[in-house]
């Protein structure tokens, strides 16, 4: 693995954007899917589930944490969906790793377990870039060039290099959702991602999540190919409906919070994707709980609210969750 030299700018703590916050919630509704497209084929995979711990409810971009077992090792997968590259990158992976190892060491030995402590594997999902293949690990180092390695390593999956061929040979209802930024996505080629979808998907809120998460990366492509069109020709209208509704939820939200201030544009935001997720799940919302979604003032409820409306399936398991 070749060594990357560590950098010396800060990694700020970044604001989720659309495509961050759909493709969050679409892999909750398919963790058995992310885990698999993650390892080789073969592996012997088994999803425990999504990582609960301090650091994660601390950061609420660090949510992204799947416990899996691979051949029967425990190990903690963690994924940075990016959609372009920053070098910073390298910092916030390299950060979470330091605290959440420390975290997990203190929590093993609280607990006075035997077994060793999980390793954690980082992956950085890549949505543009450039046309150069990436190296088989990239990474932020401590310690000299001429040193032994001290830092992390990760891997780079740049699913815009992808082909359409390489993407369906996968055989993952998850990956194919990247279909509109394959190097040669095409019009006949959105018809052809959809039609497998429609045979493999039953649920029709399993398909509408992942119908949104396609259309959103399509707006998305850095390539700007108009994808959209051809995405929403061959959906169900109320599938395209309720994505649009989503990211106009987001962007009204942003619009008034910038005459009222960064804080309150952030709630504006949470609000209007909640009740646009609500609607796209089919959960009605009655006087009272639209009153109680008005009153909230705290990001993180709003946002745990959020991704509960994902999987729920009364109204009431969504207001429950902190």
């Amino acid at each position: 693995m070749a060594k990357t030299r560590a950098t010396q700018s800060a990694a700020p703590e970044e604001e989720p954007n659309d495509v961050d916050l759909v493709l969050r919630h679409v892999s909750r509704e398919f963790p058995e899917e992310l885990a698999r497209a993650m390892f080789a084929e073969g592996a012997g995979i088994e999803v425990v589930g999504w990582a609960e711990t301090q650091l994660t409810a601390r950061q609420r971009r660090l949510d992204r944490a799947l416990w899996v077992k691979v051949d029967g090792v425990l190990r903690l997968l963690h994924l940075e969906w990016q959609l372009e590259w920053r070098d910073e990158v390298r910092l916030r992976v390299f950060e979470y790793h330091s605290m959440q190892a420390l975290a997990l060491a203190a929590e093993w030995s609280a607990r006075k377990l035997t077994t060793p402590v999980p390793r954690i594997d980082s992956r950085v999902v890549l949505l543009s870039g450039r046309d150069d293949p990436w190296p088989e690990s990239v990474g932020y180092l401590t310690s000299p060039d001429d040193a032994p390695l001290c830092g992390v390593q990760f891997r780079v999956e740049a699913v815009y290099q992808t082909t359409l061929a390489e993407l369906f040979a996968r055989d993952n209802v998850l990956w194919w959702i990247f279909a509109p930024l394959a190097r040669d996505a095409t019009p006949e080629g959105m018809r052809e991602v959809v039609a497998r979808l429609k045979k493999r998907v039953r649920s029709r809120r399993q398909l509408a999540e992942l119908a949104s998460a396609m259309i959103v990366l399509a707006d998305a492509d850095a390539r700007q190919r108009g994808l959209r069109t051809a995405l929403t020709a061959h959906l169900p209208q109320e599938l395209v409906m309720n994505s649009w509704l989503y990211q106009d939820a987001l962007k009204q939200g942003r619009e008034q919070g910038r005459e009222q201030g960064k804080e309150l544009g952030e709630l504006l935001a949470l609000r209007r994707a909640l009740a646009a997720t609500l609607t796209t799940r089919g959960l009605r919302l009655t006087a009272k709980r639209r009153e109680q979604i008005e009153r909230e003032t705290s990001a993180d409820v709003l946002m745990a609210w959020i991704q509960a409306a994902v999987t729920a399936e009364r109204i009431a398991d969504v207001f429950a969750a902190r």
